[in-house]
């Protein structure tokens, strides 16, 4: 065994030491998990000006590519590169014959004089594990007689490694975080913008201590010199081999964690812009931990131009807009990665997204509902707020007793919410009279103690509109009910008694109006 694995080691140092000659082409392997900014960073080299003539090689976890879009329009800015995509499987393992397959025709188009390349660089995707990629430039003959391996850099999401360093994988798989830095030659610190410095701190400690060697870059939106990245001369085979003495055996199986699997979704036409958002809103808010990266271009209607979004957990934004090709038509393209996904509900979902005739006619019928109900709330509002304008809006909420609220929102200086759990289809004018008559019996309530408000306001709010509400208690005292006193000056003050309506006593008024009048003066609306 040590006999085979030092033919293996003099081998490899054999096939390294052509590394010294000027006609291999370098190759950067580009790793870092879902959302780390690996795409960001591309369409930076693509738009960089920087004089090299480079191929990508991209590749992505799903079977909808998202990443040729976003990198299309940057490719096209230096006509000399190229934009290769790998779909439909991690290029470790079950695309990886794919990879040795291109780098072979590029080889050809090389040797042949059709094509000039500084450089390669290989986008992995966020789920593989760089080691079998870097492999292939010291086992297979036609690579490493065209290519080198110039350096494995890996980008690292500040604000979410930890929680995949921290991941308990089943047995057998492979913790691709950890691996990814591991092997790293160089580390960019990505989305340093998003934590603290303290942070910041603790996240550079916890991969120095995974890999001591290679150098960490802070950056912001991938934002680095492309020369600090290119030509580095950085992957060292004795180190590699030191910490993973297995790593030239072709023998070994990558495992992914089964439970990890990624939904394409393809849907022709125009979608909704509004229930799109009211989509992304609910799966983060219902499913946010157990989704790793969101990406989609999308065909919105009303908009020229398609819209880009990008989610890692439950940060998200729309991030950029895409002038549309009118050869592709009307589509959009997403792709959801996470744990344990319902991949048919997932496309069940957005497909109702999609414009078409039966959805305008619910949204027409949607919107006379809402405006009846607005009707009925302006009809039956306390006799105090008569003429308030209202708005109805629908809710969905990660509450099994109650998945979808109607929200009807009084428009004083501090807004009202009142909620009737049912989807605003079924709401009756009944449902609209039990929360007004339950609104109206707290006013009644709290009359008591909106008089000793009013007799307490300091001189600067002194005449303004006093109301008293109860509210569910949104923090842990022990009581399920709280007192809210809101005095309806501009901007409103609020305040929070830490009691039922009932237990509000004169001096907790008067304790409480104090605290507001000097921080009111500050401009601090808020007190508890």
């Amino acid at each position: 065994e040590q006999s085979g694995s030092k033919r293996r080691l003099d081998e490899a140092q054999m096939a390294a030491s052509a590394e010294d000659n000027e006609n291999l082409v370098p190759v950067t392997v580009l790793t870092g998990f879902l959302g780390s900014g690996k795409t960001t960073l591309l369409n930076h080299i693509l738009t960089a000006t920087h004089g090299k003539k480079i191929a990508v090689i991209e590749n992505e976890f799903g079977d909808v590519g998202i990443d040729d879009e976003l990198l299309q329009k940057n490719s096209k800015v230096q006509a000399d590169e190229e934009i290769i995509e790998m779909m439909n499987g991690c290029i470790c393992c079950t695309v990886r014959q794919d990879l040795i397959v291109v780098l072979e025709k590029l080889a050809k188009r090389v040797k042949a004089g059709t094509l000039k390349l500084d450089g390669v660089i290989i986008e992995t995707t966020g789920m593989a594990d760089p080691a079998p990629v870097a492999q292939t430039f010291f086992v297979d003959d036609m690579v490493k007689a065209s290519f080198k391996l110039d350096g494995i850099v890996t980008l690292v999401d500040a604000k979410h490694v930890e929680q995949h360093l921290d991941e308990e994988k089943p047995e057998g798989a492979e913790n691709e975080a950890v691996e990814q830095v591991a092997f790293a030659d160089r580390l960019l610190l990505n989305k340093v913008d998003l934590v603290s410095e303290a942070d910041l701190g603790r996240v550079e400690a916890r991969l120095r201590a995974i890999n001591r060697f290679a150098p960490i870059q802070r950056c912001e939106q991938a934002a680095v010199d492309v020369g600090s990245l290119l030509d580095i001369r950085g992957f060292d085979l004795e180190r590699t081999l030191e910490m993973d003495p297995e790593f030239l055996s072709t023998d070994g199986e990558h495992a992914h964690d089964a439970s990890v699997s990624s939904v394409g979704i393809n849907e022709e036409g125009e979608v909704d812009f509004e229930l799109v958002q009211d989509w992304v809103h609910t799966l983060l808010q219902t499913q946010g931990a157990r989704l790793y990266r969101m990406k989609g271009v999308l065909s919105v209607a009303g908009r020229r131009e398609q819209l880009v979004f990008q989610a890692v957990h439950m940060v998200f934004k729309w991030t950029s807009e895409l002038r549309r090709e009118e050869e592709t038509g009307r589509r959009s393209r997403l792709v959801v990665i996470g744990k344990d996904l319902d991949h048919a509900q997932l496309r069940a979902d957005f497909a109702a997204c999609v414009l078409s005739p039966a959805l305008t006619a619910r949204k027409a019928a949607l919107a006379a509902k809402a405006e009846q109900v607005c009707r009925w709330a302006r009809e039956l509002l306390p006799t105090a707020f008569a003429g308030e304008a209202a708005t109805v809006c629908e809710v969905r909420r990660s509450k099994p007793e109650c998945p979808i609220e109607t929200v009807i929102k009084v428009m004083l200086r501090k807004p009202k919410e009142l909620t009737v759990c049912k989807p605003l289809v079924a709401v009756t004018r009944e449902d609209i009279a039990g929360v007004m008559r339950s609104w109206n019996d707290v006013l009644r309530r709290g009359a008591t103690v909106r008089a000793l408000a009013e007799q307490a306001l300091p001189q600067a709010v002194r005449g303004e509109r006093v109301i008293v509400d109860e509210d569910e208690a949104q923090h842990v005292t022990g009581d399920d009910f709280e007192t809210a006193i809101h005095v309806l000056c501009s901007p409103p003050w609020s305040m929070k008694v830490l009691r039922r309506l009932e237990e509000v006593t004169q001096q907790n008024v008067m304790e409480v109006m104090a605290l507001a009048s000097l921080c009111g003066s500050h401009g601090v609306p808020s007190v508890r």
